[in-house]
């Protein structure tokens, strides 16, 4: 295999470098605008604002600010998790404003013609094997595309599709990765899930078709494929930033253990065990809460219809910048789900008078015992999961809890 790094510029560099321009925007209430330079305040006093004001009553500036009763110049920055200082807000004249609000259309353009495609598809379902082999042959025959598929897949029909491309392990993964323009997925929203599964960093845009029972995700028929990827294929289409969450495990004398991705959520629970989880939780270092329940959903705003919204949390648009932080049978009646924005970071960990263990698993996968004195970190991670839009993000995200929810739905009040 040709190295990767001979290779022309490929798009999940791209999704790379924007996932980390997405990422700073959003601990800003994602708002969609550049970083500006506060506009000078132009004040009698002209103090420059990064220098301590004189406080002597000598300063012929402050006196004749202060005869005046000037208001008194400032401006605001924010400080991240890195300890980075930046303008915040736009100041003008002592006034508070948002420059812009967050933008509600994200669009992608190629920079140049994609050629390798991976296709993820459904296990076991005779309709989705009888799609992936009419897709195929359409990508290599008509688009000429490099199309990449599982070592399973690739196993499956190693008989009738001799060009199919594929990897060995888990390094060469990592190569075929920073290849991939976009993915297919052929499946629901599990499928969706195990793509997200198989990008540890940056993800390529991807393409959900509906071969599922239930899809709030997959916006597109399969009967469409041609129209669908001929147009992802020449560029131009609207995309949603589904975010994700990383979670890390920490045990005493040990160095901390990367759990992966969730693009739904995060849960603790009390496993095997019959007792109630005993969790203290931290906000940015700052304790919050003991949870006393059968578990804890730590979710994105893509995970609001899954496991969360069972346990009575809030239905969360996937454009929102926010942590969901769900109770699961709380002991408690006061205990209500919360939203947290999308800055903090979350730790978890086994309170010292628990009576037994915990367990921890992402999007429902590899579940780990979590142990007194043991914890994990959760943070919102840098690289989404940029969705292909069938129509628009508030379009189809309504389109998906309307019809896979029947959100609303009764019969219609007559009029007097």
């Amino acid at each position: 295999m040709e190295p990767a790094h001979a290779r022309r510029r490929s798009m999940s560099s791209l999704i790379n470098e924007k996932a980390h321009e997405v990422h700073q925007e959003q601990t800003d209430l994602r708002s969609n605008f550049e970083t500006k330079l506060l506009k000078n305040m132009h004040l009698a006093s002209s103090n420059d604002l990064s220098n301590s004001r004189d406080p002597s009553p000598s300063s012929t500036d402050t006196s004749e600010a202060s005869k005046r009763g000037d208001k008194a110049g400032f401006c605001i920055e924010k400080r991240n998790h890195g300890d980075i200082l930046r303008p915040c807000r736009e100041v003008n004249n002592g006034a508070i404003e948002y420059p812009q609000y967050s933008s509600t259309l994200t669009r992608l353009h190629w920079q140049e013609s994609p050629s390798n495609v991976l296709i993820v598809k459904k296990p076991n379902a005779p309709d989705v094997t009888e799609v992936f082999e009419q897709i195929y042959k359409w990508l290599k025959q008509t688009k000429n595309m490099n199309v990449y598929v599982e070592p399973s897949v690739h196993q499956e029909f190693a008989g009738t599709c001799n060009s199919l491309r594929t990897w060995k392990d888990e390094e060469e993964l990592g190569e075929v990765q920073l290849l991939i323009d976009f993915v297919v997925s052929l499946g629901g929203d599990g499928t969706l899930l195990w793509v997200s599964s198989l990008f540890k960093q940056a993800l390529p845009p991807t393409i959900p078709f509906a071969g599922g029972s239930l899809g709030f995700m997959t916006q597109f028929s399969t009967d469409q494929y041609q129209e669908v990827l001929t147009s992802v294929i020449e560029g131009g289409f609207s995309i949603t930033l589904r975010s994700r969450l990383s979670c890390d495990l920490y045990r005493p004398n040990s160095a901390p253990e990367s759990l992966g991705l969730a693009l739904n959520e995060v849960v603790i629970d009390r496993g095997p065990s019959s007792y109630l989880t005993n969790l203290d939780c931290y906000a940015d270092d700052i304790f919050i809460t003991t949870v006393q329940a059968d578990g804890l959903i730590i979710g994105t705003p893509t995970g609001s219809t899954a496991y969360s919204l069972s346990a009575g949390g809030s239905i969360v648009h996937p454009s929102v910048p926010a942590i969901l932080f769900t109770p699961v049978c709380p002991h408690s009646l006061s205990f209500r789900p919360l939203l947290f924005p999308d800055s903090v970071r979350l730790r978890i960990q086994v309170s010292d008078d628990a009576r037994h263990s915990a367990w921890v698993s992402l999007d429902g996968r590899d579940k780990q015992e979590l142990k007194h004195g043991e914890y994990i970190l959760v943070h919102m991670s840098p690289w989404p999961l940029p969705a292909v839009n069938k129509e628009g993000e508030l379009t189809d995200w309504f389109n998906g809890v309307i019809q896979g929810l029947s959100w609303n739905t009764r019969v219609r009040q007559k009029r007097l």
